[in-house]
């Protein structure tokens, strides 16, 4: 099973300073032009949050769109 969610980021929040730093992302659901609707009958809602080093935050760009991919693992 492969599954994309289409996700904007909403928050996008720093913290700490120097080595230290973090940037907190939350991600939800994107339903413009369509997207999501594969899934969104089931599931209406999503939210992906995770935190990083601030240098990897710095790659996302709030309120832009991205692609996240759900796929089976085995254990």
């Amino acid at each position: 099973m492969n599954t994309t969610l289409k996700m904007r980021l909403s928050s996008k929040t720093l913290s700490g300073s120097g080595e230290h730093a973090q940037c907190a992302l939350q991600f939800t659901t994107d339903y413009q032009d369509g997207r999501n609707r594969e899934w969104a009958t089931a599931t209406p809602v999503a939210d992906i949050k995770f935190t990083v080093k601030d240098e990897i935050g710095e790659r996302f760009e709030l309120g832009k769109a991205y692609t996240f991919t759900v796929s089976e693992t085995e254990a």
